[in-house]
């Protein structure tokens, strides 16, 4: 765990001098999505509510195939694509 939090710091710090704020926002705002469902299927699992645990795991497996494996190389592509940076960045 301490190496995943090592990368992302190295990765937030890239993505800021890189001066890619707006992509790396978005990237961190959906890989978060799909946090709330599992945090909800954490709590259900130490309740007497089972089936609705169940439900809740399966929706975030879903929810994660989905953003992971569509949404984020969708919008990532069109947010590189249309990244106009200003006169005096763009020199390469």
């Amino acid at each position: 765990m301490n190496l995943h939090h090592l990368l992302t710091i190295g990765l937030f710090g890239g993505m800021i001098l890189m001066n890619a704020i707006y992509p790396g926002t978005i990237i961190s705002f959906l890989h978060g999505i799909s946090d709330i469902t599992i945090a909800a299927s954490r709590i259900g699992s130490h309740t007497e509510f089972k089936m609705s645990t169940t439900v809740t795991f399966i929706f975030n497996t879903v929810l994660f195939i989905y953003l992971r494996n569509y949404v984020i190389p969708v919008y990532m592509f069109a947010c590189w694509r249309g990244l106009v940076y200003p006169p005096a960045l763009s020199q390469y």
